[in-house]
């Protein structure tokens, strides 16, 4: 066991690099869709993805992006198990509100699965946490660390019996910014 817990946390501190570049959400988030819908398929599960804007621009380390958005999707898909007809949606949009002095773009991934009791729910981005029997503990802390590395934040509403929803909220690229943003 405790050989387990240190390559766990092991691997957790190997995701301290990132590269942040503009890209456009929603064109990325189609061209990475086959990922989502692929994943959700091989699980018997339905897999939506809708976009409400276009040319928004946020800035992100790409690889990090698509790792958050697997590791949610998966864990989406894993509160599904055992449910009538699984769902699994991925949207976005843009809010004008400014916490921490940003726009922000908000990714959601939202579930009709079980749900996470109202207790666990301040857990979920806690290293080591986990409510499978299967799991690691790491993919939402990872989410997490990846998000905020990003400037961003993930924040989690859930309902038991009623499916959750994560949003991964992301600071709109600005252009007098982009002096300071690798190419």
């Amino acid at each position: 066991m405790a050989e387990r817990l240190l390559g766990v946390l092991k691997e957790y501190q190997k995701f301290d690099k990132i590269e942040l570049v503009p890209i456009y959400l929603d064109r990325f988030l189609q061209e990475k869709s086959g990922l989502f819908v692929d994943l959700a398929r091989h699980a018997e599960v339905d897999c939506e993805v809708n976009m409400s804007f276009s040319d928004i621009r946020i800035n992100v380390d790409k690889d990090a992006l698509i790792q958050v958005l697997l590791n949610v999707v998966d864990n989406a898909i894993a509160a599904t198990r055992n449910t009538k007809n699984p769902l699994v949606t991925i949207g976005c949009r843009s809010l004008a509100i400014r916490p921490k002095g940003h726009d922000w773009a908000v990714i959601t991934v939202t579930d009709n699965g079980r749900g996470i009791p109202e207790d666990e729910l301040s857990k979920v981005f806690t290293p080591l946490f986990t409510t499978k029997p299967e799991g690691s503990g790491l993919g939402m802390a990872i989410v997490q660390k990846r998000m905020m590395q990003m400037g961003g934040e993930a924040k989690i509403q859930s309902k038991p019996n009623q499916g959750t929803t994560v949003e991964l909220w992301l600071p709109l690229y600005l252009e007098e910014k982009a002096a300071n943003l690798p190419v």
